[in-house]
C-alpha cells in the first residue's frame, strides 16, 4: 500500500480507524497513531454495504455492537470516546480526517478481496488531499503481504515457529486519546433491533475484559489437556476464543504469549500448547491463501476440480441445515450451530464432509450457511476449512478421505454426551445405539430416518472425484 509522507506537528491528532481490531491493549497500529505524543481519534465506520450483505449474520453483528460498546466504555475511562459514523468508508474516513485536521490514519491490514479494494480506495482519496493511510500487519502472526505464497501448511508452520523462536516483541503501548470535548461529531451506536436483527442470541460476552478472562481461564485450566481432549465435542476443552480473534478483541500476540507463559510455569502443558498454537498457524495459512489467490473466495484452489459435478438435491441441503439427516453426529453439530452460532471444530469437519461427500452438494452452499450462522464467521478460515474438507484447497485432505459420521461419533463422542445434548430425541437410547439409532429395537420417536446410506454415497463421491482426474494425493496443477 503506498503511503504519503508528511511532517506532523506534536499536537496534530491522528486517526485510528478501527475495524476487526476492537481493543486498546497490544495494538501496533494504535501505537503508531500516537507516536510522538499525538492524540488519537478512535473511529469506527458502520458500513451499510457490509451490514446488509447476505453473509453478514445476526449473531456476528450483535457481538460487534457489544464489542464496540465495550471499546467506547474503555475509551471514556481515558477521557475520550469512540467516534461512530455511518456510511461508506471511502467517504467517511477522509471526511473525518478533514474535519479533525488529521493527516495520518492508521488501521490494521485486511486480507479479504473486498476489504483490500476498500482500503486502496480510501488511501487514494487521503493521498490526494495530502494525508496517508498506514497499515499494520497484526491480525496474524505472519504477514501474507510480505511473504511468498505458502502452498503447504508445513511451510506455514515452519515460518510460524521461526517467528516464535525469534521471540515476540513486547506489547505495544496504548497512546493518549483526544479528549471527548474535542472529538468530531459522532453518530449513536445503534441497538441490534435498529439494524433489523431478530436473532441476537448472546452466547459470548464481548469486549476486551471478557475475552481476556476467557483466555486466562483456558490457559490456566484447560491448555494442558488440550492435545488429548480437543476432539471431544462433549467436553469443555477448547478455548472458544475464535470470535475474539476474529474481531481482534485480543491480539494474536497476546494469545500466544499467554500460552508460552503457561508452559514456562507448567512445562507439562507444552504438548497442549503446541497443538493449540497449530490452530493459530492454520489461520495464517488460510489467510495467506486468500491474499495470494483471492479467487478462492468463490472458486476452487485446485483448478482441476472446478468442474466437479454436484448432483445433490435441495431438500437434502435443507435437512442438513435443520439437523434432520438421521445421522446423530451431523444433526447435533447443525443444531449446535443454530442455537449457539458456534460449532466445535471436529464437528465442523464431520458436518462439512457429510454435505460434500455424502449429499454431493457444492461446498459453497455449506460455506455460505456457516459464515451466516457462525459468530466467528471469517472468510479466510471458513473458506479454507471448507476447501480443505472438499479436497479442493491447498494442502487439503485427499479426496478419498471421507469421514464416516457414525465412526466419527463413536470415536469422538463415545459416551454420546454431545449428541444427547443437542438431539433430545435420542436421550432414551442405550449408549450402543446413540450413533446408530436405526439399529435400535425401538427406533426413537420423532427422529428422522437416514436420508442417505453412507456406504453407498461414499462410493458415489469417489467416482465423482475420480472423473475429474485429481491425483490421489490431491496435489494442485498450479505451478
Amino acid at each position: 500500500m503506498p503511503t504519503h509522507r508528511t511532517q506532523l506537528s506534536p499536537m496534530e491528532p491522528a486517526i485510528h480507524w478501527f475495524r476487526r481490531d476492537l481493543r486498546l491493549f497490544d495494538h501496533q497500529a494504535l501505537a503508531k497513531a500516537g507516536e510522538g505524543g499525538r492524540p488519537v481519534i478512535a473511529l469506527f465506520v458502520l458500513d451499510p454495504a457490509i451490514l446488509q450483505r447476505p453473509d453478514t449474520g445476526a449473531s456476528r453483528v450483535a457481538y460487534l455492537l457489544e464489542a464496540l460498546a465495550s471499546l467506547d466504555r474503555d475509551l471514556r475511562r481515558r477521557g475520550s470516546a469512540l467516534v461512530i459514523r455511518r456510511g461508506s468508508p471511502r467517504a467517511v474516513v477522509p471526511t473525518v480526517a478533514a474535519e479533525s485536521g488529521a493527516r495520518l490514519v492508521t488501521a490494521v491490514r485486511a486480507f479479504e478481496p473486498s476489504a483490500r479494494t476498500r482500503d486502496e480506495a480510501v488511501a487514494r482519496v487521503l493521498e490526494a488531499n495530502g494525508r496517508s493511510l498506514w497499515l499494520s500487519a497484526e491480525q496474524l502472526l505472519l504477514d501474507p503481504a510480505s511473504l511468498p505464497p505458502l502452498r503447504t501448511f508445513g511451510a506455514c508452520r515452519r515460518r510460524f515457529d521461526s517467528v516464535l523462536s525469534d521471540g515476540l516483541p513486547p506489547a505495544a503501548p496504548t497512546p493518549a486519546f483526544l479528549g471527548v470535548g474535542s472529538l468530531p461529531q459522532s453518530d449513536r451506536l445503534p441497538a441490534p433491533s435498529e439494524l433489523g436483527l431478530l436473532r441476537t442470541d448472546r452466547i459470548w460476552e464481548a469486549g476486551e475484559r471478557a475475552a481476556d478472562h476467557r483466555l486466562r481461564t483456558f490457559v490456566g485450566q484447560r491448555l494442558g489437556d488440550y492435545a488429548t481432549a480437543r476432539d471431544d465435542p462433549g467436553a469443555d476443552a477448547t478455548s472458544r476464543l475464535s470470535p475474539d480473534l476474529h474481531f481482534g478483541v485480543l491480539s494474536v500476540r497476546t494469545v500466544i504469549r499467554a500460552a508460552l507463559d503457561a508452559v514456562q510455569a507448567v512445562p507439562i502443558a507444552a504438548s497442549g500448547a503446541r497443538r493449540w498454537l497449530e490452530q493459530l498457524a492454520w489461520r495464517d495459512f488460510f489467510s495467506s491463501t486468500l491474499w495470494h489467490f483471492p479467487e478462492v473466495a468463490t472458486l476452487e484452489y485446485k483448478v482441476e476440480l472446478r468442474n466437479l459435478p454436484w448432483p445433490g438435491a435441495a431438500d437434502a441441503l435443507e435437512a442438513w441445515k435443520q439437523g434432520m439427516t438421521g445421522y446423530p453426529m451431523v444433526d447435533a453439530a447443525m443444531r449446535q450451530l443454530r442455537t449457539e452460532h458456534f460449532m466445535h471444530n471436529r464437528c465442523r469437519m464431520i458436518a462439512a464432509s457429510f454435505l460434500v461427500k455424502d449429499l454431493h452438494l457444492d461446498w459453497r452452499h455449506g460455506e455460505r450457511h456457516f459464515v451466516r450462522e457462525l459468530v466467528d464467521g471469517d472468510l479466510a478460515n471458513n473458506n479454507g476449512g471448507w476447501q480443505w474438507v472438499a479436497a479442493t484447497g491447498p494442502d487439503a485432505q485427499p479426496y478419498f478421505r471421507i469421514l464416516n459420521p457414525v465412526l466419527q461419533g463413536e470415536t469422538h463422542d463415545p459416551s454420546g454426551a454431545y449428541v444427547r445434548r443437542w438431539v433430545p430425541e435420542l436421550r432414551g437410547l442405550p449408549d450402543r445405539y446413540t450413533h446408530r439409532p436405526w439399529e435400535a429395537p425401538l427406533p426413537p420417536t420423532g427422529y428422522p430416518r437416514r436420508i442417505v446410506d453412507h456406504a453407498r454415497e461414499r462410493l458415489v463421491a469417489l467416482e465423482l472425484y475420480r472423473a475429474c482426474g485429481p491425483s490421489p494425493q490431491g496435489s494442485s496443477v498450479r505451478s
